[in-house]
C-alpha cells in the first residue's frame, strides 16, 4: 500500500487526517512514516509486533546508528523473546558492527554473536554445509572472518595485528589449513578490507536504508 508525501507529511506535523486511527494501526504507515520524518521518537508508536520485526528493527538501527543507547534498546527489544534463528543471527552481527568497541553494550554483542557461532558450527561441520544450508551473506562472511582470525592466532599472532596483515599472507594461510574457507574467498573475491565485517555489513545495510528513504522521500527537498 502506497503513502503520497502529502499524507505523510500531514500526519507528522499533526494536521487532521480522516483515518487516523486505522493509518495508525498499519504497520507499514508507521514504519515508512518514521524513516520519512527521521524521529527516533516515532518508535514509541511501534507496535509489539513491529518491534519484534527483524526488517523494521533492522533499517531502524541503520538510521540511527549513532546513537548507541537507542539502537541497543530498539535491538535488545526484538531480541528478547524472538527465536534464534537466522534473523537473529544477523541482527546480533549488525550490532556488533555498529557498537563501538570501548561501549558498555560491546561485550555483550560480541559474546552473543561467539557464542551463535558456535552453535552454527556445531550444527554445520564445516563452511562448505553453511553454504549449502543457504545462510545469507551476512553471516557467512561474519563467520568466515572468524574463522579465518582463529587461523591467524594459532600461528601465534596477535589479535590486534589482524586488520592489518597483507591479503597475500591470509590468502595463504587460509588455504593451507581450511580448503572449504579458501573456497569461499576466493569465489566472493575478497580482500583485506572484506575481513572488516564492520565495514562491510555497515555499508550493505546502509545502502539498504538509504534506498527506502529515498523511495518515501521521492519529492522531499
Amino acid at each position: 500500500m502506497g503513502f503520497d508525501e502529502k499524507l505523510m507529511d500531514d500526519y507528522i506535523n499533526g494536521r487532521d487526517i480522516s483515518n487516523l486511527d486505522v493509518l495508525e494501526n498499519n504497520p507499514e504507515f508507521i514504519y515508512k512514516a518514521t524513516l520519512y520524518s527521521n524521529d527516533k521518537n516515532m518508535y514509541n508508536l511501534w507496535s509489539d509486533s513491529m518491534k519484534k520485526n527483524y526488517t523494521y528493527v533492522r533499517h531502524l538501527i541503520c538510521l540511527f546508528q549513532m546513537d548507541i543507547e537507542f539502537i541497543n534498546k530498539v535491538a535488545m527489544n526484538c531480541l528478547k523473546g524472538n527465536k534464534v534463528d537466522d534473523s537473529f543471527f544477523e541482527l546480533s552481527i549488525l550490532m556488533l558492527s555498529f557498537i563501538p568497541k570501548d561501549s558498555e553494550f560491546y561485550a555483550f554483542y560480541n559474546n552473543l554473536c561467539n557464542n551463535l557461532r558456535s552453535e552454527y558450527m556445531d550444527e554445520f561441520k564445516d563452511f562448505d554445509d553453511l553454504r549449502k544450508a543457504k545462510k545469507s551473506k551476512i553471516i557467512l562472511d561474519y563467520m568466515a572472518k572468524e574463522e579465518a582470525l582463529d587461523l591467524f592466532i594459532k600461528q601465534g599472532k596477535r589479535k590486534e595485528d589482524f586488520e592489518n596483515q597483507s591479503w597475500l599472507y591470509m590468502d595463504a594461510l587460509i588455504r593451507s589449513d581450511n580448503s572449504s574457507l579458501a573456497s569461499y574467498i576466493s569465489e566472493d573475491q575478497w580482500h583485506l578490507g572484506n575481513l572488516a565485517i564492520d565495514i562491510m555489513i555497515a555499508i550493505d545495510d546502509r545502502f539498504e536504508m538509504q534506498e527506502e528513504v529515498k523511495s518515501v522521500r521521492k519529492k522531499l527537498k
